[in-house]
């Protein structure tokens, strides 16, 4: 543990005085019994030890996940599509047929009851089908898109017609409603939600759903960028900023010309994967912040050893 010299704790009141304490440190509330080291170094040593500083910009960040997907053969689903076409088909007519039959023979215009017990017959054996039909597309291919495939109009629709493409996705979580894919040749192509799978794609682990994509050949893989939650705002951290102090990430923000606050940055509101740095949200860090995106290291060293030549305290 660093014990703070007269010097320090002079520079410290000197950097409250000059109205360090109005620049709305970040997480006020979570800093309450805390002191952050301070770096303080001349124009000088800052030069010759590399230090440069940069103000990083405000920006929106949507955070994503990744996931595999592979392009479904659509033969299996094409056919089931035209038995229920034509099994909805023969039920509305014997639907219709029973309905005259039935309005026929009340009226005694020469209909049997033996008619008439056989049109109920084939309206009940019609009605049966179409059913059977629905209750194995559902188990098939999950409801979001057993309600699709008789339809005229719709993804699969537009499967049957060779304009779109079938994806299946397993996800860990709720699925996103839109999705950007990468194929094969690392084209990437813009994926939207239908729904839920009746089960998990072979050979992957986590709930099923499936996707529209353009037109795709069968068996396809499929490497997917899914949003995760809604958009945050605030900076993007670059790499060579970032040090790690006692386990965790730090990064040394100029809160006056020449003097360096040490600011932990907590897992909270922290996410990486973005090229050129780490994204931390707008409320970790104070406004228009300043930040040493090199000689991090120096300033370290300054805290660490605050009778250093080049100045500084902690």
């Amino acid at each position: 543990m660093i014990r703070p010299t007269l010097a320090s704790l002079v520079v410290r009141a000197l950097l409250w005085a000059g109205g360090l304490g109005a620049l709305g440190l970040p997480g006020q509330a979570a800093w309450a019994g805390q002191t952050a080291p301070v770096a303080v170094i001349g124009s000088g040593p800052a030069q010759e030890g590399g230090v440069r500083t940069a103000m990083l910009p405000l920006i929106r960040f949507q955070p994503q996940r990744s996931a595999d997907g592979v392009v479904i053969d659509p033969a299996g689903l094409l056919t089931l599509r035209a038995d229920l076409i034509a099994a909805g088909i023969r039920a509305r007519l014997a639907a219709a047929t029973l309905a005259r039959t039935r309005q026929l023979y009340g009226a005694g215009r020469n209909v049997s009851a033996a008619s008439l017990q056989q049109a109920e017959a084939a309206d009940d054996l019609a009605a049966a089908r179409s059913r059977a039909l629905t209750a194995q597309a559902i188990a098939e291919f999950g409801p979001a898109l057993a309600a699709m495939i008789a339809r005229p109009t719709g993804p699969v629709a537009d499967i049957a017609s060779g304009s779109a493409a079938l994806v299946a996705v397993a996800l860990a979580g709720s699925p996103a409603p839109h999705a950007t894919a990468r194929d094969a040749a690392g084209t990437s192509v813009t994926l939207a939600l239908i729904g839920a799978m009746a089960h998990a794609p072979a050979g992957r682990i986590g709930a099923g759903f499936y996707y529209r994509a353009p037109l795709l050949p069968a068996g396809e893989p499929l490497a997917l960028d899914l949003d995760r939650g809604g958009p945050h705002r605030g900076y993007v951290i670059p790499a060579s900023a970032v040090i790690y102090r006692r386990g965790h990430r730090a990064i040394f923000i100029e809160t006056a010309p020449h003097h360096f606050t040490l600011i932990t940055l907590r897992d909270a509101g922290t996410a990486s994967g973005l090229s050129g740095g780490e994204f931390v949200r707008r409320a970790a860090l104070p406004p228009h912040p300043i930040v040493a995106i090199t000689g991090a290291g120096l300033l370290l060293s300054i805290v660490a050893g605050h009778h250093g030549a080049a100045g500084g305290g902690s």
